[in-house]
């Protein structure tokens, strides 16, 4: 027998039980967070939201379960909501989280175990590449730059066409360092292109100008590479 169907059969026993006795099983509302390998909430605050009576809890970094006050009655249909509403965007900060199973009736199964499923947000490392002579005019070609991003030392290579970089999906508050690798091949004669990188907003470049090293924020971290082709 399938375990969903002898807990089904559990709770149909149970409540026929209590009818006996002249009242109805009760059910708590109650559930935990599936997040990540630690399964527990990252940052908070999380509100969550039962349609029954319209109690709110509020779940707090660290909680990896839950549970509403009070109790339902057998066959009461219920509803887990994230926030007042149940937008995602009322989902604890630097995550987006859902409901999985928080739409059911009290006593189908022989619990009720709401799953809220969060993940951390991620963005991009990115910028774009320019290249620019003496005279101020486009000149020369990035062919053969190398980025890396901490330990990837797969990294972006650049090439005739390239324009923009971009280091994908790294999650909120995780630390980069950005680095170049290797400037533009140079050509067998002609001038010479090199390059530096400009970091915008909060982030700083190394003295040298060849790496620069922050952490993930709720929008992409923009970093910039200047090339300057000298005659």
């Amino acid at each position: 027998m399938k375990l969903s169907v002898s807990r089904s059969l559990m709770a149909m026993a149970l409540a026929l039980g209590l009818a006996a006795c002249g009242s109805k099983a009760t059910f708590q509302i109650k559930g935990s967070i599936v997040e990540g390998v630690g399964n527990k909430l990252s940052y908070g605050p999380l509100t969550l939201t039962e349609s029954v009576s319209g109690k709110k809890i509020v779940l707090q970094q660290g909680d990896s379960t839950f549970e509403f006050p009070g109790t339902i009655e057998y066959g009461i249909p219920f509803k887990v909501i994230i926030g007042a509403t149940g937008p995602v965007s009322d989902a604890a900060p630097h995550e987006d989280c859902v409901v999985l199973n928080g739409n059911d009736t009290a006593g189908r199964q022989a619990a009720i175990n709401v799953v809220v499923s969060c993940t951390i947000q991620t963005h991009n490392l990115t910028g774009t590449i320019t290249v620019t002579g003496a005279g101020g005019a486009t000149k020369g070609l990035p062919t053969g730059l190398k980025l890396i991003n901490g330990s990837d030392t797969v990294g972006y290579t650049a090439t005739d066409a390239s324009v923009d970089y971009a280091f994908p999906s790294i999650p909120y508050n995780q630390t980069f360092g950005l680095v170049i690798a290797a400037q533009p091949t140079p050509p067998a004669t002609g001038p010479k292109t090199t390059c530096i990188l400009v970091p915008t907003g909060t982030l700083v470049a190394s003295a040298d100008k060849l790496s620069v090293s922050g952490r993930m924020g709720d929008t992409n971290a923009v970093v910039n590479v200047e090339c300057t082709t000298n005659p």
